[in-house]
């Protein structure tokens, strides 16, 4: 009596239809192959003295290694791993090319506030389940044919900085992740005077404890859109350069600082600055200390050249009152190493003080209002410097007998 075996390549078709149900259990699998690998045949007989009898005729269907498929420890595929290995590794132990699940699911980032958990498995077509707190019954999804999975997390579940999540494939590998907080809070642009200081989160709910000037803390919360705001106390002023500080819950902290006045800023320009530009001779431009005023000089650069050369034609040093600002005014420059010639169309504007100047550069100083005038120098190409004051060296010079001009 013969019979044919199914091919090898029919066996894998078999068990791979069936290893959803076997998940990974070896019991399950000699329950559900047994009858398919051990098929048992009636048989009937006649002798040849004309007598009769029936039996039984078993089989067993064996792999490469001459081994039952049933047989644990047998190796049906011969690639080299046990047929109870790769039945409990969730592989195919009738084709080759297949392997046993030796990896564990690999888990994306999760950070706060999150609403999806995302990540990759070897095994396509899988499944695998996902355990997070707040959940009371794992989550099981589909590995996709790319080996992607990704499941959402309930409405009513916040995940939070130090939140442990567990995925779990079908073999058992199992990958555990925690929550964290990588992003800062965000501080809102904050102005001098402001009686409330906002900002932004990465999530609802989230703590957060805001550091004000003079070490006062305020604690706050964010809304369901992650905004948080504080009131600043009475008893607290906020100036320019002043720093501000926002810690959340994971510890951490982002600074800002007061801004200026931008109202008061461009004020000063407006009324100060402009005059200084127009009367400002480009050389004294680039050495008096005035960021907005520098920055304003370079980009007209050309229409200063002309406007300087105008000026010094039409006020020129020999006007009897000019010429005495001009001595006295050259005398304080000399101090500096510069020359007269090179602040010819300054004149009218620093014999009446740098003290407009000076008002400038404080209110549109990021670090905070300037103690005094002292803090404006002028710099002269030697090196020296001229500190600049409000008091009465502004007024201009009395009159001189060398400085008045001869009928």
């Amino acid at each position: 009596m013969t019979a044919q075996a199914p091919s090898y390549e029919k066996v894998g078709e078999r068990i791979t239809a069936e290893l959803p149900k076997i998940n990974s259990s070896w019991a399950k699998f000699k329950e559900l192959f047994t009858p398919y690998v051990r098929p048992t045949l009636g048989v009937n007989f006649e002798y040849n003295d004309g007598s009769a009898n029936a039996a039984d005729a078993d089989f067993e269907l064996v792999g490469k290694d001459g081994k039952s498929l049933l047989n644990p420890k047998g190796d049906f595929d011969g690639d080299g791993i046990s047929n109870e290995d790769e039945i409990k590794g969730g592989s195919n132990p009738a084709n080759g090319d297949d392997v046993p699940d030796t990896e564990a699911p690999m888990v994306n980032p999760v950070k706060p506030g999150d609403t999806a958990i995302s990540g990759t498995d070897d095994r396509k077509n899988s499944k695998i389940t996902v355990t997070s707190p707040g959940v009371e019954k794992p989550i099981e999804t589909d590995i996709d044919a790319n080996g992607n999975w990704s499941v959402n997390v309930p409405g009513d579940v916040q995940l939070n900085h130090g939140d442990k999540i567990t995925v779990t494939d079908k073999a058992g590998h199992s990958t555990t992740v925690t929550v964290k907080d990588t992003t800062k809070p965000e501080i809102f642009p904050v102005n001098p005077g402001d009686t409330e200081i906002k900002g932004k989160g990465d999530r609802p709910s989230e703590d957060i404890i805001v550091t004000l000037p003079g070490n006062k803390a305020v604690k706050t919360k964010t809304d369901v859109n992650g905004n948080w705001n504080v009131k600043v106390p009475s008893d607290v002023q906020l100036l320019p350069g002043h720093d501000i500080f926002a810690k959340d819950g994971a510890g951490l902290e982002a600074q800002a600082k007061v801004g200026i006045d931008q109202n008061k800023c461009i004020a000063s320009v407006m009324c100060f600055g402009l005059p200084l530009i127009a009367l400002l001779p480009l050389g004294l431009a680039t050495q008096v200390q005035i960021r907005v005023l520098s920055d304003l000089a370079a980009q007209i650069n050309t229409q200063l050249k002309d406007v300087n050369t105008r000026i010094q034609q039409q006020i020129g040093v020999f006007d009897p009152q000019l010429a005495l600002q001009a001595e006295r005014i050259n005398d304080q420059l000399g101090k500096v190493g510069a020359d007269l010639g090179m602040v010819a169309a300054a004149i009218a504007l620093i014999a009446a003080g740098v003290l407009a100047g000076t008002l400038v550069y404080s209110n549109c100083n990021p670090n905070g209002p300037l103690s005094s005038v002292e803090d404006l120098e002028i710099k002269g190409s030697s090196g020296k410097k001229l500190k600049a004051s409000s008091n009465d060296e502004s007024q201009p010079a009395k009159p001189s007998k060398e400085a008045t001009p001869k009928k």
